[in-house]
């Protein structure tokens, strides 16, 4: 409250420099042009305040502590290159604006945006949409029957040290199937039995073929499974 309070009173000075005959409605005009977002519905959030002290490695967000380049469908508006970042603690994801306030006076703010106003974003080229129920996932594989999509959550553990409080965030993934637009957690062979009971023996096969690589890399895995159980999917449909 105080810094946008300061933002006033730099504009106030300005104008009254400038002009000082300069009527109400001229001035909220010149305010308006100089204090609106590029993007405005992008203002349409909450003032961001960090919570917690962090470092490089240890922090609340996805991959870097750091805003990056992205993008988002906000309000159902598409929004290029912007500055963004997703706490994966809270499900939130924050941007930052900057400003031109007045012509010689430069600021930014960062907002935390409405989840339900969310559709889909962007962190350089990797996408997650907003599942409602799951919350905001990671996009791994889109196809025409089914997509797979993964879940980046960090936990957070209380720690002392000579008399300080900090916390140490740990990750955890987990990944979700959407067929028939529901989101089915997948984390065995049994699990993919349930969606798929039609399919058990080309699972089974398909797990057996494939045991080097479950061991190697499991997402690589799960996403070969996805893929060879949607051409199935399709195969089907078409007799």
């Amino acid at each position: 409250m105080k810094r946008i309070f300061s933002i006033l009173f730099v504009i106030i000075i300005y104008y009254n420099g400038k002009s000082q005959v300069a009527d109400s409605t001229s001035f909220y005009k010149n305010f308006d042009e100089y204090v609106n977002l590029k993007n405005t519905l992008l203002s349409y959030g909450v003032l961001f305040k960090e919570q917690y002290i962090s470092s490089k490695t240890n922090h609340v967000y996805f991959d870097e502590n750091r805003f990056r380049k992205g993008s988002i469908n906000y309000r159902d508006q598409f929004y290029p290159n912007i500055d963004i970042k997703y706490d994966i603690i809270h499900d939130k994801v924050i941007i930052k604006t900057n400003q031109d306030i007045a012509p010689t006076v430069k600021t930014s703010l960062k907002y935390v945006l409405k989840n339900e106003l969310i559709k889909y974003f962007y962190i350089n080229d990797i996408k997650f949409i907003n599942t409602k129920t799951k919350g905001f996932l990671r996009v791994l594989e889109e196809n025409k029957h089914i997509s797979l999509l993964k879940k980046h959550k960090k936990h957070k553990k209380q720690k002392e040290k000579n008399y300080r409080v900090h916390f140490i965030f740990k990750e955890y993934i987990s990944y979700y199937l959407n067929y028939k637009n529901e989101y089915f957690p997948i984390d065995s062979k049994k699990d993919f039995f349930k969606i798929f009971p039609d399919f058990k023996k080309e699972i089974n096969k398909f797990y057996s073929k494939n045991k080097e690589l479950r061991k190697k890399n499991l997402e690589k895995f799960t996403i070969t499974l996805c893929n060879t159980l949607d051409e199935m999917l399709t195969h089907k449909s078409e007799l």
